[in-house]
Order: structure tokens, then sequence, then C-alpha cells
């Protein structure tokens, strides 16, 4: 008796389109996202784009924690410099408080 192999059909076509349709994201998300990474520097990727995606749903523009990740590494002074603005801001005038007869 002769050994039989089994052969597996090759697909021609892929089970997946390969076209892949990726815009670029708007300037805005980030200078979006090294504010927010200056503001809470202990917070990563991941939390960063949660909060981005959900401040930003009506807008329909949503980030992924690879492109906040790839951000930040490519930005990297940038937040450094936004972490001393932010650091050496002048605190707000604010006006006394008048609704006692007291001032």
């Amino acid at each position: 008796m002769a050994h039989k192999t089994f052969c597996h059909k090759v697909r021609k076509t892929p089970a997946f389109s390969t076209k892949v349709r990726t815009y670029k994201k708007p300037d805005w998300a980030i200078v979006e996202i090294i504010r927010l990474k200056a503001l809470m520097p202990d917070s990563g990727c991941r939390a960063l784009a949660d909060i981005f995606n959900r401040r930003f749903a009506t807008q329909r523009v949503s980030v992924g924690k690879t492109w906040v990740a790839n951000t930040l590494q490519q930005h990297r002074h940038a937040v450094l410099l936004k972490r001393k603005e932010l650091k050496n801001k002048a605190p707000y005038q604010m006006t006394p408080f008048r609704t006692g007869g007291w001032i």
C-alpha cells in the first residue's frame, strides 16, 4: 500500500483585504497628546489614548496606543518644554469675593 499525502489547497486570494486606508491624524491631535502627557506625566500610552478618544469621540478622531507611543517618542522634547511651560505659568488673577459687605 502506498502512503498517501494530503495536499492542502492554497488559497489564491487573501482572506482579508490588503488595502488599508490610513489617514494622517490632524496636527491638533499631536498637540493635544503632547499637552495631555505634560499634564499627566505618570500616565501610560493606553490611558492617554483612552482619554483622548473619550474627549474627541464627537469629532470622529480616534488614536491607538501604538500611535500615541510613537508620537510621544518622536516629540519627547516638546513634552518636556510643555511641562516646563505649565510649571512656570503665572497663576490666574482672581477678583476678590464680593458677596459680603466686608470688602
